[in-house]
């Protein structure tokens, strides 16, 4: 998620955060979206994508939005390189990364371990893995934690709650990740005049309209990496996992994320405020 060039391309008039979108009854899908073949099914964000990207948050909570995106983008490049059948090249889920065998996942560690890039990983994952011991990303260490630390809970219960929130700029930036992971993977294709060809510029959300249309954007285009074939049919055993496992650690994880969270219209609702 690393921006190359700090550089806007010139407007000649200012365009609104959901410019670039088509309305489709109360949502407003964004172009790349409403060009793909049916039927590709909205996905929840608090239900299903937010337990798959929960590790990328804690990187960043961890190292600070420029480290993580270095130490996310290493990992992803590693598990593609090692990986003989994954469900998905993105590898932007935690459920991707239940497709590694026990000898693939001993060459990522090798891979990252020679630059100390794995100690950091680790060391950002370790609520997760520690509190979920059924984590795909358990293997990411020889012998995973099974005693959990001092902190550890809240880590994970602050984690979550932030990610409720999608106008947060760190939910934001745990979305631009998984979403560069896609664009390093060679996976996400862009068509002229699309909000996400300025990508890098979401570093500066919130503070001009455009990072909100590319993170309008990110925001919708994410469904597309929770629909096969970069992911199961139905949300994958680790979603039912974390939220049942969730309750059972701490009452703070009983949270309503069956919620409707239609994120196009609450984009439409807060820009018209």
């Amino acid at each position: 998620m690393s921006a190359e060039s700090n550089q806007r391309a010139p407007n000649s008039k200012p365009r609104g955060v959901l410019a670039d979108h088509k309305k489709k009854g109360s949502r407003f899908i964004p172009p790349m979206l409403h060009m793909l073949p049916a039927p590709m099914k909205y996905t929840s964000w608090r239900t299903t994508e937010l337990p798959e990207v929960v590790w990328i948050s804690l990187l960043h909570r961890k190292h600070g939005d420029r480290r993580a995106a270095d130490l996310i983008t290493a990992l992803g490049r590693s598990a593609r390189k090692r990986a003989a059948s994954p469900l998905s090249r993105t590898f932007g889920a935690v459920t991707h990364y239940a497709s590694l065998s026990e000898e693939e996942w001993s060459a990522v560690r090798t891979d990252l371990g020679g630059n100390g890039d794995l100690l950091l990983i680790q060391e950002a994952i370790r609520p997760l893995v520690v509190l979920y011991p059924e984590c795909a990303l358990r293997g990411l260490y020889f012998n995973p934690p099974i005693k959990p630390e001092e902190g550890d809970l809240y880590v994970m219960a602050r984690t979550v709650g932030e990610l409720f929130d999608q106008q947060l700029r760190s939910t934001v930036m745990t979305q631009a990740s998984c979403t560069w992971l896609a664009f390093d993977a060679d996976v996400l294709k862009l068509g002229a005049g699309q909000a996400l060809a300025e990508f890098p510029q979401v570093q500066d959300y919130p503070e001009t309209e455009l990072s909100k249309r590319i993170a309008s954007s990110i925001r919708a285009t994410l469904h597309m990496f929770f629909n096969p074939p970069h992911y199961t049919e139905t949300p994958a055993r680790w979603v039912d996992y974390f939220w049942n496992r969730g309750v059972e650690i701490s009452p703070c994880f009983n949270l309503d994320h069956h919620e409707d969270d239609d994120d196009h219209g609450r984009e439409a609702d807060s820009r018209d405020r």
